[in-house]
Formats: C-alpha cells, sequence, structure tokens
C-alpha cells in the first residue's frame, strides 16, 4: 500500500513583527501597541504580505494604554499591505512620530511597501487626524515616505486624508509637520487632501518627490493630486502629475485659504479632460511663492 502524505501550511502566517513577536496582520500590532504591550521607541518591520479585514488603527500615546515615542514602520522585502476597508486601510488616530517608510530595510531608493485599498467606496488608503474636530489633538509629525500607494476607485478613494476623526472629509486640526515624499499614487480620486479648520490651520505639510498617476488605463487620478483647505506653510515641490482623465474639472493642485505656500518645480504631464484643467487654483491665498 502506498503512503499518504498531508502537507498544511499555516493559514496564520506571522507577516508583521515587534522585537521578538510576531504578528499575522498590521492590525494586530497596532492593538498591541494601543493595548501597552509595546512601549518607548517601536520598530515594526512588515515581513511579509498582509490582508487587512478591517482599518489597522494606531491611538495616540496617552490614549488608554498606547505608550510610545515614536514608531517606525518598513518592509525587509517587497510586501504589499491590503484590504477593501472602510474608513481607511491604515490610521492614525492622533498619533505622533509615526514614519512609514517603505523602503526595504529603510535603505536604497525602490519602493518595496505597497498599502492598497482596494474598496471602491469613499474611503482612504491611509488616514491621518484629530481625535476632536476643532481641537488641536491631531497626528502630527508623521512622515510617509516611498511607498506604493494604491485605491480602488478613481471616482471615490483618497490616497493619504486628513482631516477629523468623524470622517475622511470632515475638516480637522492639529495636523501639522506632515512630510509625504517619494511616493507613488495610482487609482484614486485624489492622492494627498489636507482639511484644516478657518480658526485653526494645519501647519507645516511637505510634499514633495512624489509621482501622482499613471499612464496605465484605469490606474489615472481624477479629481486633484493635492487638495490643500486651511492649511499654512505647505511646501509642493519636485512632484510629477501624470495622466490625470476625468470628464470634470480636474486640479491638480488645489489650494484654497492657505498662507505661505511654496508650490516649486512641478511637472504635468498628459491632461485629459471635456472640462477645464487648473494645474495650480488658488483661492484667497496669500503669500504664495511658484516656480
Amino acid at each position: 500500500a502506498g503512503i499518504l502524505y498531508f502537507y498544511a501550511q499555516s493559514l496564520f502566517a506571522n507577516n508583521v513583527q515587534i522585537g521578538s513577536t510576531t504578528y499575522t496582520t498590521l492590525k494586530a500590532a497596532f492593538d498591541a501597541i494601543n493595548a501597552g504591550t509595546h512601549t518607548g521607541d517601536i520598530v515594526v518591520k512588515i515581513i511579509g504580505n498582509t490582508t487587512e479585514s478591517s482599518t489597522a488603527v494606531l491611538n495616540a500615546s496617552g490614549n488608554g494604554n498606547a505608550n510610545y515615542n515614536s514608531i517606525t514602520i518598513y518592509p525587509t522585502g517587497s510586501y504589499t499591505i491590503s484590504g477593501s476597508v472602510s474608513p481607511a486601510l491604515i490610521e492614525l488616530r492622533g498619533a505622533d512620530n509615526v514614519t512609514i517608510d517603505g523602503r526595504s530595510n529603510q535603505s536604497g531608493t525602490s519602493r518595496s511597501l505597497t498599502l492598497r485599498n482596494s474598496s471602491t467606496g469613499t474611503v482612504a488608503v491611509v488616514w491621518l487626524d484629530s481625535l476632536v474636530s476643532g481641537t488641536g489633538a491631531g497626528a502630527r509629525n508623521n512622515k510617509i515616505m516611498w511607498c506604493n500607494i494604491e485605491g480602488g476607485s478613481t471616482t471615490a478613494t483618497y490616497g493619504i486624508a486628513m482631516g477629523a476623526s468623524t470622517s475622511i472629509t470632515t475638516a480637522g486640526a492639529g495636523i501639522d509637520d506632515i512630510e509625504i515624499s517619494n511616493n507613488r499614487f495610482i487609482k484614486m480620486y485624489t492622492a494627498v487632501r489636507n482639511y484644516g479648520l478657518s480658526n485653526a490651520y494645519n501647519k507645516n505639510i511637505k510634499i514633495t518627490n512624489n509621482t501622482f498617476g499613471s499612464t496605465t488605463s484605469g490606474e489615472q487620478i481624477t479629481y486633484s493630486g493635492v487638495w490643500l483647505y486651511y492649511v499654512k506653510d505647505a511646501e509642493i515641490s519636485d512632484n510629477i502629475y501624470e495622466t490625470f482623465t476625468y470628464t470634470s474639472v480636474i486640479y491638480a493642485n488645489y489650494i484654497y485659504y492657505t498662507d505661505y505656500t511654496k508650490i516649486l518645480n512641478n511637472e504635468f504631464r498628459n491632461f485629459s479632460n471635456t472640462s477645464t484643467t487648473y494645474f495650480n487654483y488658488l483661492y484667497y491665498s496669500n503669500y504664495l511663492k511658484l516656480s
């Protein structure tokens, strides 16, 4: 008689590592940080592909049992964090001093981490928010760099949304000192959105060396690359805006009620629509520098 062998691969692979502890998803790792399991300066390594079934929410330090100085997230190879999730794939809920660095082992110039929310609803891939609308409890001093950021809908998805925690499109204050650099954004409605308050502008937002859009059909951005409202001291520089296609108005940069904004050395390619295109739409914006 022959011998029958069975081989079973674990359905619960260890894909995220903090110290010597591994987790199946980024949400599980964030839940452990929120519970106070990991403290101080925390390093989160992405060591495999994850599928998130609900939003990976990171609370602010001091909120509940969360207690950390900084958090650095990076992959050890080429990996994807994905899900079809509402309201966002990743949420920094008032969390400060977080860096998402998509380079393998934080070295080189290749984007090795993909963040993909395939939901076709009004969702974000990454959401930086204020704990309470109208207060200064916003996500501060955060960096998102060297990532592939992919949406699921060219009519609804936001790449990185910044505002209140009540919804991804609501204004929120205190989302300051943000760097978004060297990322590639595809298949979404708006790539970067920061919505402050009329009496509390969000401050010091740097958006540089990103690529917005794609030449591949279905991967374009349709409405805006950068959308700022009630923001002070923003820099939008050295970005490439590639093949925006829409049947309504397109705003490469939508700049509304901002102060001290620098818009420098950006490149716009292959825009096509049946309405109006604005490369830099400036409304009630003071002290601008353009080149």
